[in-house]
């Protein structure tokens, strides 16, 4: 869920459809809020940061929550959502407001940037990122498996 909030910032965001009344809040948010502006940067990121130290916070010690990995967790998935969409033909205002839409590769390289929705996002990158997701979790399932099940 965490590298979906970048994307908060569409009303028809997955985010949005994932919690109770999402959609309401997105269409709600949406006048106010243009995509890929502050949510794409590193002030977004910080913000995000901020408010999910916050949030874990308030969560109550007895709930065994490990709050650092879950800080961890959220900015490694948040942060790996902006270096994904850098590697677009948009880029993302990283230093925004100073500045605009950065990407990988910089100029004069950019055109060989992801145009994202075509055939090579969901028929190259969709499925190596999948296979590198299982991979890590069978890799790492006695790790995972003691946390989650205690």
């Amino acid at each position: 869920l965490a590298a979906l909030i970048p994307d908060a910032d569409r009303p028809a965001a997955k985010i949005w459809t994932s919690i109770p009344y999402g959609r309401t809040i997105g269409r709600v948010a949406d006048p106010f809020i243009k995509h890929r502006n502050i949510s794409h940067s590193l002030l977004g990121a910080v913000l995000a940061g901020l408010v999910t130290y916050w949030l874990l916070d308030k969560f109550p010690d007895y709930w065994g929550i490990d709050q650092f990995y879950v800080f961890g967790a959220v900015m490694v998935a948040y942060l790996s959502h902006l270096l994904l969409d850098a590697v677009t033909s948009e880029g993302i205002p990283i230093l925004f407001p100073f500045l605009g839409r950065m990407g990988l590769p910089p100029k004069p390289f950019d055109g060989v940037r992801i145009v994202t929705g075509k055939w090579f996002e969901n028929y190259v990158i969709f499925p190596v990122v999948n296979v590198m997701l299982i991979a890590i979790v069978v890799v790492n399932w006695g790790e995972i498996r003691s946390v989650l099940f205690k």
